[in-house]
């Protein structure tokens, strides 16, 4: 018996290495079977094994299998397909694209859903190119992906050139940023390395949004980080360097030109002139180095250099998978003294348990530490001083002496302002699949940041004029520094219950989802300040002790909530889905503190009717979307809106002793509750001859409750106003996104995305408030918010004949003024009676178009976006002639004179009064076009790659704002319709080089 036991193993053991023996090499190609292209990248594994390889930029592979076994062929976007190896030594494999829109999901408000059974707006970023494009910030690397959703990056500094982001315009007076979530906490979306990101949804209607109910009237993004996979590991390393330039910077006198223009100036006013023919001279000389001509553009600004990393490892296998990732970037800013370095890391970690794997639990944590540094007085303080230091000025004179510019100085002696920040967050979750189709789920989030900044002034002497320095009288500056400390803390819990139900021949379909959520937040704050630093260095503790002073506070937020949501649909063709959110927020009164959220959406596939089998050949996919819902707005501008807060300094004397007191400075309604929008939407989905996709959408929103400030009585004394629910407001507009894919000659691929987004905005209603005016906008009940207000210019007087005949203007016009237009014609030039809105803040249109194509392993792609219809408006330095001291910019040339009778461009004077009219004359048309990202790259063959091992590398060259066309004469057409100064950190054009690696 012993003995055959031993024959039969020699046996199996001699069979087993026949068939290892018996193992040869298949090669084959694997191409779409729709088109005949061939695939690059397919998995091509051996079933029930890690053995495998992937196919070349060919579309070709090569294993050794023997021919017992079975290849498992699968693709992004294709269904995988499994051939048994046999007697075949070539192989011709095609693989079936899926269908798209059936099985895409989207990720939704705590789950996910397959597109196609989507029946709120919705729309997903797509993530390609965040790893190659140089965007620092995952708020800018949406701009134009998606309709309804105006990005508007105000900013090229370094640290904060993240994008403001409106979702279907302005809907109230308070905060309009919409909620962020990101792995399902409440967050900064720029606190998230780009590089790490796998998904963004964006949540634009009430259907899509009521889940989150008091926080969701301006709309939701949802951003999931990248996870492992069930996979051999996997090693990528990207990386790219890049140098920056201003993308415009305005043109300015010289210094001739200004010395000469406001000698002009000053004479036409009546005054006497500044500088003497001889001066005049040697400025256009430019031999003296006491009358130079000095461009503070180019003494400020100069080309910067930026890099990024990141190093990603992840794989996994059936019990758990994993992703570690760690990135590095350093961005130096175009302007003196401004840089950012951040590090930052992510490691997600999901393990699967019990028989059949139905316990799973997930650790996420990640961190951030950055450093944001510029000039002591601050970017916006440093660049209004370049536009106000005239050309005339000196820098540094010959002997190494400071000259006028004051930041200059504090700059080269070693000034600074600079932020720290470490921020980690962390969250726990588990989900267990109780019984077949009914699931629980719990997860615990921890979020902590911190803040240290400091700001450094060292003593400075420095010459404001040349009088002053030829007497040596310098002007001290003595020095100081400022400390401060910020610590938050959030904690999010999340317990939810989930069950599916197929039934009636599994034509009806029911999901239910059922959760309860608290999140809690704290923030405490403290600041220092010294004066006559005993050595240049940034201590609070070697300053004078009697010029100190400090300050804090803190506050805590907190919310509960309970949430439902009901889809149903029959046959996959009528679909229904139900949300509700009941929240609680600690900023309002505990008998307003909850307030219910609904919102019910339907959709109808008609291209599932039967009686539409005759169309699908041209469309081939079509459903209507229709939804209706409320949401909430609990953020404005304080913490406790229904409750009296007490402010300390308010000191008093009690028996004849001075002592510390409080008072409450600040009257509150307890009535105060939540600001509610209500969202109608209509939508399409269609997709046509194949190629063509289009979503279109129409919505009607409209927020009431709006939380405004109002006017209390002047015998209730230095108290600030209470808020109070009193404004209306609404928008409404659509949004078109169209696609088109094609692949030509089997390896050309093209696909094209347009969007075109339109609002309209108008104030309901003020309670009685409006018109509320700012120095150029007005805020009034039947008009857009806050409108671009002044008058409207009819031309430039010519002669005083001219100016005798026209309505009288309270600033004694001369020839070569502004003409107003009179409006309600009493000839008279009036504040009340003569001023319109002029322009408007928000655009008319937005749109975006990609395109991109891939050959080979060649890939090119270019991203077009812009904006029609939007106004700017531009005063103050630069703009108005002469302002508070400074220069001009160069269209001043072209300026009004006895020779030069323009009917455009007005005289130079100099006049406080005349310069601060707001008028159309000072606004302009801020529309654009902007290339803002074009790219090619070039992908290695595996061919070349697979001997070192190496999965793939790809290479490749990258421009972001590559050029603009616009009409707008400032710095960028793109910065903040509420900046009218010229104080804004120019945009940048970024050129860069970089590769992906992956092995």
């Amino acid at each position: 018996m012993r003995m055959k036991k031993i024959t039969l193993f020699i046996a199996l053991l001699l069979c087993s290495w026949q068939l290892v023996l018996a193992q040869s090499t298949i090669t084959g190609t694997v191409t779409d079977a729709k088109d005949g292209s061939t695939l690059p990248g397919v998995s091509v594994v051996v079933k029930g094994t890690t053995t495998g390889t992937l196919t070349d930029v060919s579309g070709k592979f090569s294993i050794k299998v023997s021919p017992a076994q079975v290849l498992q062929f699968s693709y992004v976007g294709y269904d995988t397909k499994e051939l048994a190896v046999g007697n075949q030594m070539v192989m011709a494999i095609s693989l079936d694209q899926k269908a798209a829109l059936l099985d895409e999901v989207v990720v939704v408000g705590y789950g996910t859903q397959k597109k196609v059974n989507l029946t709120g707006a919705i729309e997903t970023v797509s993530t390609k190119d965040m790893t190659s494009r140089p965007v620092t910030t995952t708020s800018a690397a949406i701009q134009g992906k998606v309709t309804g959703v105006y990005v508007q990056q105000n900013s090229g500094q370094p640290g904060k050139d993240y994008g403001n982001i409106l979702i279907r315009g302005i809907g109230t007076l308070n905060n309009n940023n919409p909620l962020v979530l990101i792995d399902g906490i409440s967050g900064n979306m720029n606190d998230v390395n780009p590089q790490d990101v796998e998904n963004i949804s964006i949540l634009k209607d009430a259907a899509a949004s009521a889940i989150y109910g008091n926080r969701a009237a301006n709309g939701v993004v949802l951003i999931t980080t990248k996870r492992g996979e069930k996979d051999k590991m996997r090693v990528e390393y990207s990386t790219y360097f890049a140098t920056q330039n201003p993308t415009y910077l305005p043109e300015v006198l010289s210094s001739y030109e200004h010395a000469t223009l406001y000698n002009e100036a000053a004479l036409s006013s009546g005054k006497q002139k500044k500088y003497t023919d001889a001066e005049i001279q040697k400025y256009k000389d430019g031999t003296d180095p006491l009358y130079p001509n000095t461009r503070w553009q180019d003494v400020w600004y100069n080309p910067a250099n930026m890099q990024n990393h990141h190093l990603q490892v992840s794989g996994g296998n059936k019990d758990i998978s994993y992703l570690f990732a760690g990135g590095y970037m350093n961005q130096d800013g175009v302007l003196l003294g401004t840089s950012y370095k951040n590090f930052n890391f992510r490691s997600n970690i999901d393990s699967y348990y019990l028989k059949n794997k139905n316990l799973h639990i997930g650790i996420n944590m990640a961190g951030k530490r950055s450093t944001f540094n510029e000039p002591p007085y601050g970017s916006s303080g440093v660049i209004r001083g370049i536009n106000r230091d005239i050309p005339t000025d000196v820098l540094v004179y010959p002997d190494g002496k400071f000259g006028v510019d004051a930041n200059y100085a504090r700059y080269k002696s070693g000034g600074t302002n600079q932020s720290l920040t470490n921020k980690f967050t962390g969250k726990f979750l588990a989900d267990l699949e109780i019984i077949k189709n009914l699931k629980a789920e719990f997860s615990y989030g921890f979020d902590w940041g911190q803040s240290l900044t400091t700001n450094f002034y060292p003593d400075i002497y420095y010459y404001g004029s040349i009088l002053k320095y030829t007497n040596n009288q310098p002007t001290y500056s003595p020095s100081e520094v400022t400390k401060g400390n910020s610590q938050s803390i959030g904690t999010t819990l999340n317990a939810i219950l989930r069950y599916s139900l197929d039934f009636g021949n599994q034509n009806h379909h029911i999901d239910v989802l059922g959760g309860y959520s608290e999140e809690y937040g704290q923030t405490d704050y403290s600041s220092g300040y010294r004066k006559y630093l005993l050595a240049s260095l940034p201590e609070l503790n070697i300053g004078d002790v009697s010029t100190q002073t400090n300050s804090g506070g803190a506050y805590h937020v907190a919310l509960r909530s309970y949430f439902g949501r009901l889809n149903y649909s029959y046959k996959s063709r009528y679909l229904l889905e139900a949300n509700m959110r009941y929240d609680g927020s600690s900023r309002f009164a505990q008998e307003l503190r909850y307030g219910l959220f609904p919102s019910v959406s339907a959709g109808w596939r008609i291209s599932e009717e039967s009686f539409f089998e005759a169309v699908k050949p041209v469309i081939s996919n079509l459903k209507v979307r229709v939804s209706y819902g409320q949401l909430g707005n609990q953020t404005i501008n304080t913490n406790y809106a229904a409750s009296d807060i007490l402010e300390t300094g308010y000191n008093y004397v009690y028996g004849g002793t001075f002592s510390p007191g409080v008072a409450v400075t600040t009257l509150t309604n307890k009535a105060t509750s939540w600001e509610t929008t209500t969202q109608f939407n209509i939508g399409l989905d269609a997709d046509v001859f194949k190629n063509f996709t289009v979503t279109a959408n129409y919505f009607d929103k409209v927020t009431s409750d709006i939380l405004m400030r109002t006017p209390i009585p002047i015998t209730l004394g230095n108290l600030n106003q209470p808020y109070q629910n009193v404004g209306k407001m609404k928008n409404t507009g659509w949004e078109l996104g169209l696609g088109y894919h094609n692949t030509f000659a089997k390896e050309l691929r093209l696909d094209v995305m347009v969007n075109l987004s339109h609002f309209n905005n108008k104030v309901l209603d003020l309670s009685g408030l409006g018109p509320i005016y700012g120095d150029y906008t007005i805020l009034r009940e039947g008009d857009p918010y806050y409108s671009f207000y002044g008058y409207q210019v009819e031309g430039i007087f010519q002669t005083q004949a001219e100016i005798d005949a026209a309505p009288t203007q309270s600033e004694n016009p001369k020839p070569g003024d502004i003409r107003f237009k009179d409006q309600n014609g009493d000839g008279k030039i009036t504040l009340d009676k003569d001023r319109v809105i002029i322009g408007n803040q928000v655009p008319d249109l937005l749109y975006s178009f990609t395109i991109n194509l891939a050959y080979k392993g060649f890939d090119f792609s270019t991203f077009f976006t812009g904006v029609y219809g939007i106004s700017a408006y531009s005063s103050l330095e630069l703009a108005s002639p002469f302002f508070n001291g400074a220069s001009g910019g160069k269209w001043l040339l072209d300026r009004w004179t006895p020779e030069n009778p323009s009917t455009t461009n007005q005289r130079v004077y100099l006049d406080s009064k005349r310069q601060g009219i707001a008028s159309e004359y000072y606004l302009e048309d801020a529309s654009y076009f902007r290339l803002k990202n074009i790219e090619l790259g070039y992908t290695l063959p595996k061919t070349l790659l697979n001997k070192a091992g190496i999965q793939g590398l790809r290479v490749y060259l990258n421009m972001q704002n590559a050029f603009t066309l616009t009409k707008y004469k400032g710095f960028d057409p793109e910065k903040s319709a509420n900046n009218t100064r010229t104080d804004a950190f120019p945009q940048v054009r970024i050129s860069s080089v970089g590769l992906t690696l992956s092995f």
